[in-house]
């Protein structure tokens, strides 16, 4: 298959098109056909060094969405031609944090796609059942590969951290950008103004 393949940190130049292996799904995984991924920031800062759980060579790209194409063995509630997106990290989905609804804050696996786990810059792309959700029937490939970050992110900082509440006026700096116009949706229909 072909992949955008980041050989070194550092410029957009380390970035090439490159033929690598064709990825197969173990255990409790499915294989994407990527139809779409999304370029947010943290690939930028991923891309110049910043984080320190991506190893080079890497495929980069955590804003994904796919049709399923193969079942690794163990993966049930979900099918061949099933349209999936990534949610960018992984979860146990039984530690405290996990239990609390922080999903995000879990230590016993926060894999993150483009990290740990091989991104979407390429044709196929294999994703752990626990770090990928439904794609509804007529929704487009790049709305969906997008939403979860640019969504998800808006729906954490307007109403688990900000806890905004009818009546409140909220200020949104960066409201030019993707999250930035998520939550200024998010906080008009939570009724702030």
């Amino acid at each position: 298959m072909q992949a955008i393949v980041l050989e070194q940190f550092g410029s957009v130049d380390h970035l090439t098109l490159q033929w690598v292996a064709d990825p197969r799904p173990g255990p409790g995984e499915v294989l994407l056909r990527v139809r779409a991924c999304g370029v947010c920031y943290h690939d930028v800062i991923n891309r110049r060094g910043s984080l320190p759980r991506t190893t080079v060579p890497a495929i980069l790209g955590h804003e994904v969405a796919g049709e399923i194409i193969e079942i690794g063995r163990g993966v049930g509630g979900w099918a061949i031609g099933d349209r999936a997106a990534t949610l960018q990290r992984m979860s146990c989905g039984a530690c405290s944090a996990c239990d609390s609804g922080r999903t995000s804050l879990c230590k016993r696996d926060n894999r993150f796609f483009g990290e740990e786990l091989q991104g979407g810059y390429a044709g196929l792309m294999v994703a752990p059942t626990g770090g990928i959700g439904r794609v509804p029937d007529g929704m487009a490939w790049a709305a969906a590969a997008t939403v979860c970050c640019t969504a998800g992110t808006a729906v954490h900082v307007v109403r688990t951290r900000g806890r905004v509440q009818r009546g409140e006026t909220v200020l949104v700096t960066g409201a030019s950008g993707g999250v930035g116009l998520q939550v200024v949706q998010l906080a008009r229909l939570d009724g702030a103004g």
